[in-house]
């Protein structure tokens, strides 16, 4: 089982998230939440799960994305050191081109 880490820029993104839904309701951000942290355990077992985003290589190489409706999970997979890392978590109606590109 690879091992999951949440980059910097990843755990801002959550903290950004959170706040805007909790605005809307506590218990609707407290779901979401959950609900994104569940599928990014998913990847400590099946780590290729997302899909390739050879667009983005630019950034990186190796970025994968795993959806969470409507957001989008960026993360690369180590498989030398088996480490998970969640890149971002942005909103997929972003423009992620200029997101990567800041």
């Amino acid at each position: 089982m690879a091992t999951l880490r949440f980059t910097a820029p990843a755990r801002e993104d959550l903290r950004a998230l959170y706040a805007f839904i909790a605005a809307d309701g506590p218990d609707r951000a407290r779901t979401f939440a959950e609900k994104i942290y569940a599928r990014c355990m998913l990847l400590t077992t099946h780590p290729l799960a997302g899909r390739a985003r050879p667009e983005f290589s630019f950034v990186d190489q190796g970025l994968r994305s795993l959806p969470v409706r409507p957001i989008i999970v960026f993360y690369r997979y180590d498989e030398l050191l088996d480490v998970v890392d969640i890149v971002r978590v942005v909103d997929g109606r972003r423009d992620l081109h200029t997101l990567f590109a800041d």
